[in-house]
């Protein structure tokens, strides 16, 4: 994830460039080997413009899935089985999430989480 520029949060198997970090939650997933992993905190203000860019890959091929969750500084949260926080999920729409099929699996979210007022910037033509 970039925000206003900066990678906050690398998430990959094998992190590249500099890692962001700082904390890593375990919510019961035993074949992730890195975990749940938090970057460093970024400040937002109601009502303001930021850059955020996600990047999704997945390579060689098999399973996926991907999870982008909110933490908000100083909020206090409940706790699942492993003292991880339940946190909001990151959404620019309002719904429900989808059904999941057999086998599939999330880690807990908090359902009644805001979405995120979203507006899509096309690149500029070189």
């Amino acid at each position: 994830v970039r925000f206003n520029g900066q990678i906050v949060l690398d998430g990959s198997w094998n992190p590249f460039g500099v890692s962001s970090v700082v904390a890593r939650y375990d919510y019961g997933f035993s074949e992730i080997p890195n975990k749940f992993v938090k970057g460093p905190a970024v400040s937002v203000k109601a009502g303001n413009f930021y850059d955020m860019e996600i990047l999704i890959g997945e390579q060689p091929g098999g399973e996926f899935f991907a999870d982008l969750l909110v933490e908000k500084a100083g909020a206090t949260y409940e706790k699942e089985s492993h003292g991880s926080p339940i946190l909001p999920i990151f959404r620019v729409a309002e719904g429900k999430m989808p059904a999941l099929k057999s086998g599939q699996k999330l880690p807990p979210f908090l359902e009644k989480s805001p979405p995120w007022r979203a507006e899509v910037m096309k690149p500029e033509k070189k």
